[in-house]
């Protein structure tokens, strides 16, 4: 969740389907408390192997944009087979501020390490 300056919220949402074989991101942003909801982003995203894999993917908004996170991982189990990381920022391109592909990668590499789920 995050609230911009000019008082829009703005929700990061996601939600796994098919068993783990399939998650969907969407982002939504309202102007009036709540009464509308426009969206501005939805993707879906499966695992690299849809024969052994499960996926789950994490949302984060960083600066003017939105990180997503996707961790493929083997069965039911933990271990981690693949992850992968993007940047979105085409719902904010009106910003001020803007983060290059590589700057967020550094960003995120610096603040994920710090999350109580990756200690």
């Amino acid at each position: 969740m995050k609230i911009t300056e000019d008082g829009n919220l703005t929700l990061a949402m996601y939600e796994t389907m098919n068993g783990g074989k399939k998650a969907k991101a969407t982002v939504w942003q309202t102007s009036d408390d709540g009464e509308n909801w426009e969206q501005l982003y939805e993707e879906y995203f499966e695992p690299n192997n849809l024969n052994g894999e499960t996926v789950e993917i994490l949302m984060y908004f960083a600066g003017d944009g939105l990180i997503i996170t996707k961790h493929d991982y083997i069965g039911d189990s933990l271990e981690v087979a693949s992850e992968e990381a993007y940047y979105i920022d085409e719902f904010n391109k009106d910003s001020e501020v803007k983060y290059t592909v590589e700057e967020a990668r550094k960003t995120m590499k610096e603040f994920f390490p710090q999350l109580k789920r990756w200690k």
